[in-house]
């Protein structure tokens, strides 16, 4: 049994002795850990700490303050530790995990945490092979696709074109061939470099090859661009 005091370990100047303390933490999860990797993961002094703190705290998914401070965490400055506190959040995809991702979309006006919590989303999606974006969550993203941060529409735009590729939903699918390709190539063509770039475009990128058939390989995802100019008046969905 290691004691609490352990955790201390993981704010170590060494990176080799956080990387050794985060392993046998892991090991030996003990709730007690819970109160002193909040406060790692609050005011680590650097992203490194706050991520590790926010890695193990996944392992505690029944422990509503464990969870609170993932919610909490979605606002930190660190555009990596923000992601990964989405993915702890997003954790095994548990029935019970999937209620508090969609009850936290739900009660989250737009932001860059509502677009963190929707990646919570379509990792668990993708995690249990099911589709989790019901009637009313498309609704709320298909708002989205409008939205001018271009990380919110395009994650907004991955989570409708799961939902369009799934279901059998066929209203107003002309106004969708506009709208969803814009946003999602504007997401992933790199015109326009975003704090979350490296993290979301590939998940962007992913959900263009599923809606439109295509696949630019190795390329320069500028050859989306090049897609889209050339095809943005005869596009159609691929279900």
């Amino acid at each position: 049994k290691l004691p609490a005091r352990a955790i201390a370990l993981i704010s170590h100047p060494k990176r080799s002795i956080r990387t050794l303390t985060e392993g046998r933490v892991r090991m030996h999860p003990d709730s007690e850990f819970v109160p002193d990797l909040l406060r790692g993961l609050r005011y680590g002094r650097d992203p490194d700490i706050r991520i590790r703190c926010a890695r193990l705290l996944e392992d505690y998914p029944t422990t509503p303050e464990a969870r609170a401070g993932l919610r909490e965490a979605l606002k930190d400055p660190s555009v990596t530790v923000c992601f990964r506190a989405a993915q702890s959040l997003a954790g095994q995809a548990s029935k019970d995990e999937q209620e508090y991702v969609r009850d936290q979309i739900l009660a989250t006006e737009p932001s860059l945490e509502l677009g963190y919590l929707i990646f919570s989303l379509l990792l668990q999606q993708e995690s249990t092979g099911e589709l989790l974006v019901d009637d009313e969550l498309f609704g709320i993203f298909r708002q989205l696709l409008g939205n001018d941060d271009i990380f919110l529409s395009g994650i907004a735009g991955s989570a409708v074109a799961e939902y369009v590729f799934r279901s059998d939903v066929e209203e107003n699918l002309d106004t969708l061939e506009r709208s969803l390709p814009l946003v999602l190539v504007r997401a992933v063509g790199g015109v326009e470099f975003y704090p979350q770039f490296a993290r979301f475009s590939p998940f962007a990128e992913t959900s263009l090859r599923r809606i439109s058939g295509q696949d630019f390989g190795n390329r320069n995802r500028r050859a989306w661009i090049e897609w889209f100019t050339s095809n943005r008046e005869t596009f159609q969905l691929v279900r």
